[in-house]
């Protein structure tokens, strides 16, 4: 029991120090980003091909909004960015290519670090990979 109490209070004084530290970086003015949507439903997607969409990424804080990074979880997914900054009110396009590689069903969630209190936020795309399919004429 004493254990789990100390655990429990290194966390919160943990994640107190984060929030602090974020909140306090001279360096780092802080936004808001609003998405146009979180997820994205492909549908069906034809194997070994590529599909492309977007998200609309708007600042809707103050500062500027600097993307600093963005993560695919897969090799399969390509995420592109502006890289300069985003000026309060103005949105960007976040484009996102999947490689249809395998089979099945996916779900893919990119991650989006930017200079915002809620970072990263996740975005997701999913959808189902199918074969080819031939038309048979008689």
């Amino acid at each position: 029991m004493k254990k789990e109490n100390i655990l429990l209070l290194i966390t919160i004084s943990v994640v107190i120090i984060i929030v602090v530290l974020k909140l306090n970086n001279p360096h780092k003015k802080l936004t808001t980003i609003e998405v146009n949507n979180n997820l994205v439903k492909l549908g069906d997607v034809m194997h070994k091909k590529s599909i492309s969409t977007s998200f609309q990424l708007t600042n809707t804080g103050e500062n500027a909004l600097i993307i600093e990074e963005v993560l695919a979880d897969c090799h399969c997914t390509v995420p592109k960015w502006d890289l300069s900054s985003i000026k309060s009110g103005e949105t960007t396009s976040l484009e996102v290519i999947y490689e249809a590689i395998n089979l099945g069903y996916f779900q893919r969630s990119i991650k989006v670090s930017a200079n915002t209190l809620n970072s990263p936020l996740i975005l997701t795309i999913q959808g189902k990979v199918v074969q080819d399919t031939i038309n048979v004429s008689s």
